[in-house]
């Protein structure tokens, strides 16, 4: 029986297909955990340009976890984002109406802004509208006999009509409400026709296990499609919660993950929402969290597993026969022994992004997805971001340019026009300082430095003559944070923050 959500329409500017407004919504990521001097939480913003891939250290409102989603305009400007307590504009502060999300969950953790479930959140842009999007969610809670009940999908919608940085005009509307799901699992893709969305969603009852497929249009949200499915061991309570969904660029194939029984395939109809033509994949290993994500061209996908990474070939009859380890877990670099592969998400610069399932701050890169074995380049540790991520924090976003004629823009390869390695071993003394400061790279070499404030303006450029050591006159600027970068002339950066003070 089909079941619907009326949703109260606003004043429609102008029809639009997503597939084309929408193709830079996924340019800005977020991260961020609790600061130890400052109010708040510090954390790192990840942009995409057409002419490169940047990081800035950003300070914002509250932490950020592993429910986490965000969303750009089509000029891939950020307008909004969430950590699944609240939802926050573009200053990262609380959007207008933009508390109280999930309420009534007594395990959230919403005073240190980390409430639980990687893919219990995600954005998207309303059909037909281009001032409203609809956020969809999960609520948690926990029975007297400590059990956790998840419920099925939320939905609040976001809308920039009156309000310039935009307001939450509902949230925390009950979709399903006769229906608990499980933690996770929960992705997007465009309908065939370009403007309406498919969220697919996993739920366990007594003794069936079900897809579901509810159909996001213009003014209802509906459950379509509740198909039984095989492997029901893949929805344990425990291995959804360390599992991962994803869709292929392409929108034909849903892929996912479980660290407890291996991977699984169906073939998808962007037409009706059907999943069909079943394909397991056992992986022997024993692991706590695993991740999944497919190659740009939908020909290959990625598991990672703790300290292990697979590549799959899709075009394989016998998904065993294309089954490759590419790399394992490199625990001799500095503080290895504190990381491991997590969740991967697609760039929008045609490179698959993986954190990590433990507090680090860096993330490891697959640069050619596209090819297969080990020539798609997996590098670990690769971008250093500029503040520690919360364990397993990554936006959870749909394919935006499916419809496209690319799905992503591999010419995104640069900061200021130079292709980038993020490296370590930059050293910044004395920190905090009072003004003069020594920055320290274990090599000689050319390049410019830059001094960027909270708000990632730059406002210091100095040429990095040849040689390995430079100091820097902060005295001129404010007490604060701020982030210090070296790129070299041959393409390398290095990363450090500073607190100047008084």
């Amino acid at each position: 029986m089909l079941k619907t959500l009326s949703i109260s329409s606003v004043l429609l500017i102008c029809c639009y297909l997503h597939s084309a407004a929408q193709s830079k919504g996924d340019y800005q990521w977020i991260f961020g955990s609790n600061a130890l001097f400052l109010e708040g939480s510090e954390g790192s913003l990840v942009t995409f340009t057409d002419s490169g891939l940047d990081t800035a250290y950003v300070q914002l409102a509250a932490s950020i976890g592993s429910n986490n989603a965000s969303i750009c305009d089509e000029n891939g400007r950020l307008l909004f984002y969430t950590n699944g307590c609240a939802v926050f504009d573009s200053t990262f502060q609380v959007m207008e109406n933009g508390d109280g999300i999930n309420v009534g969950g007594v395990i959230g953790q919403c005073h240190i802004g980390n409430y639980p479930g990687l893919q219990n959140s995600i954005i998207l842009p309303a059909p037909n509208s281009n001032s409203k999007y609809y956020y969809l969610h999960k609520i948690w809670t926990l029975t007297d006999d400590f059990k956790v009940i998840i419920s099925g999908l939320m939905m609040s919608s976001i809308s920039f009509e009156l309000v310039e940085l935009g307001e939450v005009i509902q949230k925390n509307i009950e979709i399903d409400p006769d229906r608990s799901t499980l933690s996770g699992l929960a992705e997007a893709i465009l309908h065939q026709n370009g403007n309406d969305w498919w969220v697919i969603d996993f739920t366990k009852g007594p003794v069936e296990e079900y897809y579901l497929a509810y159909l996001v249009e213009k003014d209802t949200i509906t459950l379509q499609q509740e198909i039984e499915i095989q492997n029901f061991e893949s929805l344990d309570d425990w291995c959804s919660s360390t599992s991962q969904s994803c869709f292929s660029p392409d929108g034909t194939k849903l892929a996912k993950m479980c660290p407890l029984t291996g991977f699984d395939l169906w073939d998808f109809d962007r037409s009706n929402g059907m999943i069909s033509n079943y394909r397991h994949l056992s992986i022997e290993a024993e692991y706590h969290t695993c991740g999944v994500g497919i190659s740009p061209n939908s020909r290959f996908a990625y598991l990672s597993c703790a300290d292990s990474l697979w590549q799959v070939d899709l075009w394989e009859e016998d998904l065993s026969a294309g089954l490759e380890l590419i790399d394992t877990l490199d625990t001799t670099a500095e503080l290895g022994t504190a990381t491991n592969f997590g969740y991967q998400q697609l760039g929008p610069d045609c490179k698959i992004y993986m954190n990590t399932i433990r507090q680090y701050d860096w993330l490891h890169v697959i640069n050619n997805p596209d090819e297969k074995g080990k020539a798609c380049d997996f590098r670990q540790h690769s971008i250093k971001l500029p503040h520690l991520n919360q364990p397993g924090s990554f936006p959870n976003f749909p394919h935006f340019r499916i419809d496209e004629d690319q799905v992503c823009d591999p010419t995104i390869t640069s900061v200021f026009g130079v292709p980038i390695e993020t490296v370590q071993g930059m050293e910044v003394f004395p920190n905090p300082t009072s003004g003069l400061v020594t920055v320290e790279l274990p090599e000689t070499l050319s390049g410019i430095l830059s001094v960027k404030d909270l708000s990632s303006q730059v406002v210091l450029t100095l040429d990095w003559e040849y040689g390995d050591e430079m100091q820097v006159d902060l005295s001129g600027f404010n007490a604060g944070m701020y982030l210090l970068e070296v790129y070299s002339d041959d393409g390398r950066r290095w990363v450090e923050r500073v607190v100047l003070v008084d």
